[in-house]
């Protein structure tokens, strides 16, 4: 009987903590989860794709660039890197299922890279 009782008191214990964490993660309004996808890249930084995509590559390389990882919002192609920033993106990524990353140097952005599918497109930041 006491095991029975320690295991209603763990899933009880569980379920509250489930329930206080729901509550932490619920946007507030007025939040960018409210947005349109033309709001949300309004509010986002500029991001354009050289033309030159390999003249770009080359300006860059050995600059000792790090990356990381930012979320690709496909409906309003907007690259969220978090603390680093926002950027719409233009043109959009050609597939809906790109990955992207930011490129910084001494924590600036300088570049986001997406790819999608075969194709990576550069972005410069800022322009």
């Amino acid at each position: 009987m006491g095991r029975l009782a320690v295991l209603l008191a763990v899933v009880s214990l569980l379920a509250l903590l489930a329930l206080a964490c729901a509550d932490e993660n619920k946007a507030p309004a007025g939040s960018q989860l409210d947005a349109s996808p033309s709001e949300r890249r309004a509010a986002a930084g500029k991001a354009v794709a050289p033309a030159d995509q390999d003249a770009y590559r080359k300006s860059i390389a050995g600059r000792g660039i790090v990356q990381e990882t930012c979320a690709y919002e496909s409906d309003a192609a907007i690259a969220d890197c978090g603390e680093r920033g926002r950027f719409a993106l233009e043109p959009p990524p050609s597939g809906l299922d790109a990955s992207c990353v930011v490129g910084l140097s001494a924590s600036s952005p300088v570049f986001v890279l997406c790819t999608a599918g075969a194709e990576s497109k550069f972005y410069q930041v800022g322009t």
